[in-house]
């Protein structure tokens, strides 16, 4: 086995070796970095902070790594600007033949998250879609949150009378996960049912949406690898538990009438194709409730190590229908803590130039780092610094800085509601608590960019 691994690498060396000598353009530069670090580190907790610390290494934040993902390495792109002009271009799309791995998690042929642009089947969906997130609806699925908020709020009295600390994380990303199934799957899923699909979405994306991608190899293992079979054993569930809610809505006597994703589903799918069903509920799941969950969580830990914020949020709550800092404390959460901190890639369909002149080439991967251009020093003062009143005035180059739903034909179809479950759900905590720090936590990139391990304590006002 190990032979076979090192014949992979050998030849897998080779032919980047070999192609970037032969391209004479002005390639991006590459970063001081080795094949086996990349697969190391790209796929593992702290992979946002090790590109961060690459670019910061070499003064520039695009750059190549010498990931085995197109003929001339992998291009990170930590540029604001440069990430826009490659997301709205049409000649450029997502690497349909990179992203199919993901199919291990869904199961069928793929979902439209995963599909190139071109694809019928994308358009289709989009347009197909698009009612579940129209403002009636985005209000009927939010006034659900709203009263899965409030148990929320009953549980942390409870912890506060008892002196007992929480896990933001895993409370936060409860509540949305609760919201999403039942507003939007017509699906009341139990507490069990919550832990397992938590624990296995972990499993899974993380060794099919990073280690993989970073380590193609590990595919060629198949179920020989222990972390592998695991991570098949974890879909295996995931669609089990996306079946299960479809076949409940089904035999469900009353159901909505209202535009629900699991309504449009069987609507606008074939019929008779419930493996392709299932693959969108476990690709809908997962997006619907992982960003959200733990952008709220973030805030909330923000917010708890820095008091004085916490207190400007507060008093602006009790003495104004209008919230403007809310907003900024938002937008600099997705800033400082972007829950997609590395983010989708693009297969380019045409040169991109650099500021300096150099060259990401036709036929690139290339990696958007969130997390990378969010500290970019010529956009953001102090970046590291949580400073909600930097978009009190923001630059334009702010502004333009600025997607956390992505960008162009393929953005985020669901941001307004998640965008409404934060100015939701964020107040009501922070004008009912006061949020302390037991343990700070460690920021970590397995599946979404979040918390680990922060406990925290809420003291009733």
């Amino acid at each position: 086995m190990m032979v076979f691994i090192g014949v992979v690498l050998v030849l897998s060396g080779a032919l980047f070796w070999f192609f970037s000598s032969k391209n004479k353009k002005n390639l991006v530069p590459m970063a001081p970095t080795t094949f086996l670090e990349c697969a190391r580190e790209f796929g593992g907790p702290d992979g946002p902070m090790w590109l961060h610390h690459l670019a910061t290494t070499m003064g520039r934040n695009t750059f190549r790594v010498p990931m085995p993902l197109s003929m001339t390495g992998a291009y990170v792109v930590g540029d604001g600007a440069l990430a826009r002009e490659i997301y709205n271009d049409n000649l450029t799309d997502k690497p349909w033949w990179l992203m199919s791995v993901l199919t291990n998690l869904t199961g069928g042929k793929g979902t439209a998250g995963i599909r190139t642009h071109h694809d019928p089947y994308v358009r289709h969906m989009r347009k197909g879609m698009a009612p579940a997130f129209s403002k009636r609806e985005v209000d009927r699925m939010n006034r659900i949150a709203s009263r899965l908020g409030d148990d929320f709020l009953g549980r942390l009295k409870e912890l506060s009378n008892q002196g007992k600390s929480f896990d933001p994380s895993m409370e936060c990303n409860r509540v949305v996960f609760m919201a999403i199934l039942e507003a939007g799957f017509e699906y009341i899923p139990t507490e069990e049912e919550y832990q397992g699909v938590y624990h296995h979405l972990t499993i899974a994306c993380n060794e099919f949406f990073l280690r993989q991608i970073s380590s193609p190899w590990r595919a060629l293992l198949g179920k020989i690898h222990p972390e592998v079979r695991q991570a098949h054993e974890s879909a295996s569930f995931m669609r089990d538990f996306a079946r299960k809610v479809l076949y409940s809505y089904r035999k469900n006597p009353r159901k909505s009438e209202e535009k629900t994703i699991i309504r449009l589903f069987e609507e606008i799918m074939p019929e008779g194709d419930d493996e392709q069903i299932i693959a969108e509920i476990v690709g809908w799941i997962l997006a619907g409730h992982e960003t959200t969950g733990f952008s709220i969580s973030n805030t909330m830990v923000l917010l708890a190590k820095h008091p004085d914020k916490q207190e400007k949020l507060r008093r602006e709550l009790q003495g104004s229908d209008s919230a403007p800092y809310l907003q900024y404390v938002i937008k600099e959460t997705t800033r400082i803590v972007p829950v997609v901190a590395i983010a989708s890639m693009r297969l380019t369909g045409r040169d991109f130039q650099c500021n300096d002149g150099s060259i990401i080439p036709e036929g690139a991967v290339c990696i958007m780092t969130y997390y990378g251009a969010n500290r970019d020093e010529a956009v953001y003062k102090d970046p590291e610094t949580f400073h909600p009143e930097r978009w009190e005035h923001a630059s334009k180059e702010m502004i333009r800085n600025r997607y956390p739903f992505a960008l162009g034909s393929r953005d985020c179809l669901g941001q307004r509601l998640a965008l409404s479950n934060m100015d939701n759900i964020i107040p009501k905590l922070m004008s009912s608590f006061n949020f302390e720090v037991v343990e700070p936590g460690k920021l970590s990139n397995i599946l979404t960019f979040k918390y680990v391990g922060a406990q925290l304590k809420a003291k009733q006002l």
